[in-house]
């Protein structure tokens, strides 16, 4: 029988938090008509971690999902962002630096785009 006496070492849970189709007013897009009128998109997000403070049962060692989604919202209406592909980046980018995950994937549906092509949805998904 292996002993694990006087060891330290914790069980590292891989585990993600997902966000779906969160709905947000956002100044997107390359026409003029995108530039001077706000359309919805819906973001999605997915943040992949291993902790070993999962078998913890408090807020303390989680991560707070309202102010993940505020994250989110927070970058979407920093300013106007020609192309969704960027706008995925910088809300990824953002989302890594304040959660610490170890990979995060950004989805963003652009339903105006897919009500102009006929398409059931188009969308553009980052991962960083």
């Amino acid at each position: 029988m292996r002993s694990t006496k006087g060891t330290s070492k914790e069980e590292r849970i891989p585990f993600t938090i997902g966000i779906e189709r969160l709905r947000i007013e956002s100044s997107v897009g390359v026409f003029d008509f995108e530039k001077k009128t706000k359309q919805d998109i819906f973001v999605s997000a997915k943040l992949f971690f291993i902790n070993s403070k999962i078998h913890i049962d408090s807020l303390q060692s989680s991560l707070d999902y309202d102010s993940l989604c505020n994250t989110i919202k927070g970058v979407v209406g920093e300013r106007h962002y020609e192309t969704i592909e960027n706008l995925a980046y910088c809300i990824a980018k953002k989302l890594k630096e304040v959660s610490r995950a170890m990979r995060i994937s950004i989805q963003i549906d652009k339903p105006l785009a897919a009500q102009k092509n006929n398409a059931q949805n188009i969308f553009v998904s980052v991962t960083v």
